[in-house]
């Protein structure tokens, strides 16, 4: 049995100590869902910073070289979406098959530096989704550090249980020699010696199944912080020697990361909307054109070139100044109804907003009245932890004595081994009950101050 304190003493000094606050400081910087939020983040800035370019003008240049006929006839066609070309010649009594080179060259500018506010709504609306972005990773980090917390706490707990466990085994194994000795000198009947083997056994596997725990919650953490560290172990923090005060501060509910988180995406559909509402109003835009041409037809005499030198070169040139502006009075109609369905995204957002408000102060509610009761079970405990350790040692020197059995002795160690399990777990599930306050209140600070 010694050999179960020999390998405790081995994951001790092969464990890595980390404190609560760089445990939490290792998951902000490795978790891989942490880091996709920050990513998604800064594509969210950069949207914003394109959505800003629309007020910039759009410039566009081209240039062909091309070898064609210029076979031509009065009368127009439309464009048909782009598929029907327009032939550049003029009208005459034949058909000419014979094709020559040419050249163009042009330079279009646009810029819309009127548009009642279009630009406006969708650089604001592309800034809510960042904004949304950011609350979103501010509720992902809240959420993670609260998880994080509770696998030290659950790990910090599995460790002094794994402590208890082994002073157990000791304990039991004292009591052994105690009985193998009395029995061996005829004082005790045999069967004490089965009945204490058994616990001794019983306590061994007790003190397995609390490193069993402890390993479970070595890589979960790891898991949380995105670390190798599987066989961390946590810094005691002297959590175990006094309990948490009741907060007398705590923030308002508007200040929780879900319900910023829940805000942010109400004001994103709204400014949304905004931008719909918007987006059918007509543009003002300054427009510039010019363009080069050459042609292996001569626009002096006539005459037809066929080499590419005649018609690579540039005979006219042209330029186009003017105000326009464009109205696709049609999608008013479409662009209404958008209007309308995004309205009532925002009235849906503003409900589930509603909602998490009330579950959120359901869950506060619920918060402080687990914090209550796990403080008075904790202050309870070390009553029952010195009562059951007086009935130990008393009933230890009456079986000594002879004056009671075994079976009376195994039952007062186990009332002393699970007082003692008891004091540790509800000191800890105090200190976990403080953390769900914290959680519910959207402050871990009213946690990270106490244990700090």
């Amino acid at each position: 049995m010694a050999l179960f304190g020999l390998l405790l003493i081995f994951n001790r000094a092969g464990a890595q100590v980390r404190s609560l606050q760089q445990v939490l400081e290792e998951a902000d910087s490795n978790f891989p869902a942490l880091k996709a939020y920050k990513a998604d983040l800064e594509a969210a800035a950069y949207s914003v910073r394109s959505a800003k370019t629309a007020w910039l003008p759009s410039v566009s240049a081209q240039h062909q070289y091309t070898f064609s006929t210029g076979n031509n006839v009065d009368g127009s066609f439309f464009p048909n979406y782009g598929t029907a070309f327009a032939p550049s010649g003029g009208t005459g009594p034949v058909n000419i098959y014979q094709g020559v080179f040419g050249s163009f060259t042009s330079v279009t500018a646009d810029w819309q530096f009127f548009n009642f506010g279009k630009v406006k709504a969708a650089v604001k609306a592309a800034e809510s989704v960042s904004g949304e972005r950011e609350a979103a990773y501010a509720n992902a980090l809240f959420q993670h550090q609260v998880r994080v917390a509770d696998a030290y706490l659950a790990l910090l707990v599995g460790q002094k249980i794994t402590e208890v466990r082994s002073h157990i085994v000791d304990r039991t194994l004292t009591l052994k020699r105690v009985v193998d000795a009395a029995v061996r000198s005829g004082i005790k009947a045999p069967v004490d010696t089965a009945l204490v083997n058994a616990t001794v056994a019983g306590a061994g596997i007790s003190l397995v199944d609390a490193r069993r725990s402890v390993r479970f919650y070595q890589m979960r953490l790891a898991e949380l912080t995105g670390t190798p560290y599987d066989s961390l172990r946590a810094d005691s923090l002297r959590l175990f020697n006094l309990l948490p005060s009741t907060p007398e501060r705590s923030r308002t509910a508007e200040t929780h990361p879900l319900l910023l988180l829940s805000e942010a995406e109400r004001n994103r559909l709204a400014l949304q909307a905004a931008s719909t509402q918007k987006s059918w109003l007509p543009s003002i835009s300054l427009v510039g054109y010019g363009f080069a041409r050459g042609s292996g037809n001569s626009n002096q005499d006539g005459t037809r070139y066929t080499d590419f030198a005649h018609g690579a070169r540039y005979q006219v040139y042209n330029y186009l100044f003017g105000l326009s502006t464009r109205w696709n009075v049609t999608d008013i109609v479409r662009l209404r109804y958008n209007y309308k369905a995004d309205l009532y995204q925002v009235e849906k957002a503003g409900y589930l907003l509603e909602n998490m408000r009330l579950k959120l102060a359901t869950e506060a509610k619920d918060a402080d009245t687990q914090l209550d009761l796990s403080l008075q079970q904790a202050r309870l405990t070390p009553v029952q932890l010195e009562a059951a350790r007086r009935a130990y040692r008393q009933t230890r020197a009456r079986y000594e004595s002879g004056l009671t059995d075994l079976t009376t002795l195994t039952q007062s160690i186990t009332l002393l081994n699970q007082a003692e399990i008891d004091h540790y777990v509800s000191t800890g599930n105090a200190w976990r009950s403080l953390l769900m306050k914290a959680a519910a209140s959207g402050d871990l600070s009213l946690f990270l101050d106490q244990v700090q």
